[in-house]
């Protein structure tokens, strides 16, 4: 990423779920437990802290748990260290 922004690059694409085994064609309830809430996550804080450092936008996919619900959640973090959820 930082090769890239080094480049010009303004948007950087991440892997879909890339922090974790790519596991939407498998309908298994087990990996449910690896879903986390969007507030406070080591995730969301790094990537934010890195969009604002490189100057780029970061659209992340976060595996999110809201309550009983999980989501495939898309996140737009921006270099001005603010995030922009999809709901």
């Amino acid at each position: 990423m930082r090769e890239t922004a080094k480049q010009g690059a303004q948007v950087v694409l991440l892997l879909e779920l890339f922090e974790l085994p790519y596991f939407w064609c498998e309908q298994d309830a087990a990996h449910f437990q690896q879903a986390q809430p969007f507030e406070n996550t080591a995730t969301v804080a790094y990537f934010s802290s890195l969009a604002a450092e490189l100057k780029v936008v970061l659209p992340v996919s976060f595996f999110e748990r809201a309550g009983s619900v999980c989501y495939n959640r898309l996140l737009w973090l921006m270099p001005m260290g603010r995030c922009w959820a999809d709901r």
